[in-house]
């Protein structure tokens, strides 16, 4: 062997592999080939104020920038936050006063007034999507979601760290009520 992470791979191989098997079997569990979420839609994961934009007057957006940033994802895959509702509670549950200029105003005053305008976006967008949801009768909301996400995690986390992933593939298994593969 020519290094101790070698002989680490060599020796973890067989409980990565049968890592590898637990996620194959839950893909095939939850992404049935007959799944009934086959709509796909175009998604902009950087979706934030600094390329939407807005009407003035009647506050509808008018235009979307820094499409180079867009794909398409099946429905359940792109229905997550924007980064610009990540993170973003406010500061202080008082409605702080709205900053009289942006440019003189100091960052404090400014932070406090974007996280609490950020919340009450974050509550309209998720109105929204529950609207949608109903109106089209779309099972994105309900239909295995944050299992797919969960799923969707693990997968990514298989190559930094395995072990991590397997404890997220142990989860996922006992929710969706499936033994080791």
């Amino acid at each position: 062997m020519d290094s101790d992470c070698d002989e680490n791979l060599l020796d973890e191989a067989p409980q990565m592999l049968e890592v590898c098997q637990t996620a194959h079997d839950l893909v095939v569990r939850l992404f049935p080939p007959t799944d009934p979420d086959t709509c796909h839609t175009i998604y902009l994961h950087d979706l934030n104020q600094n390329n939407v934009i807005l009407d003035p007057i009647s506050h509808d957006i008018i235009a979307v920038i820094d499409w180079e940033m867009i794909c398409v994802l099946p429905n359940w895959a792109s229905f997550f936050y924007p980064k610009m509702f990540l993170d973003v509670d406010p500061i202080t549950e008082e409605e702080p006063p709205i900053p009289v200029d942006y440019n003189g105003e100091n960052d404090y005053t400014i932070i406090r007034r974007d996280r609490w305008d950020a919340r009450i976006l974050g509550r309209a967008f998720d109105t929204y999507i529950e609207t949608v949801c109903k109106e089209k009768s779309d099972t994105t909301c309900k239909n295995r979601f944050e299992e797919k996400r969960t799923l969707e995690a693990a997968i990514e986390g298989l190559t930094d760290n395995w072990e991590g992933a397997r404890a997220k593939l142990e989860d996922l298994q006992a929710l969706a009520g499936t033994g080791s593969g």
